[in-house]
């Protein structure tokens, strides 16, 4: 029974996600999903459709709780100067995981700064 209850959320969390972030940035697709340790992890990608390098990306995440109360805000370096450009409808992966839980967790935006 557990283990239905853990599947059907999985697959809920996954849904919402996905039709979410997929409609506020065509150039990503991000997966949330929960590690062993119960932690929320993402994974996803990044494309670069511009004709430009991209030499700095960043993803920042702001996680809200029931209260409408932030009570996780970061941003995870996805490429810097030492990793190098990202060229021309090149993509890049990444996977972060965050320190709230997903109890605690009500609402989450997702950004991408491109510098």
């Amino acid at each position: 029974m557990i283990l239905k209850k853990m599947i059907i959320r999985f697959f809920l969390i996954f849904l919402l996600t996905f039709n979410v972030y997929a409609i506020q940035n065509p150039n990503s697709i991000i997966f949330e999903t929960i590690n062993p340790n119960g932690q929320v992890q993402y994974n996803g990608y990044y494309k670069n459709t511009s004709n430009e390098n991209i030499k700095k990306l960043s993803l920042r995440y702001v996680l809200k709780n029931n209260l409408n109360q932030v009570i996780e805000a970061k941003s995870v370096s996805i490429i810097d100067i030492i990793s190098g450009p990202l060229g021309s409808n090149e993509k890049v992966f990444y996977n972060f995981t965050v320190d709230s839980k997903l109890k605690d967790i009500f609402e989450r935006k997702l950004y991408f700064l491109n510098e």
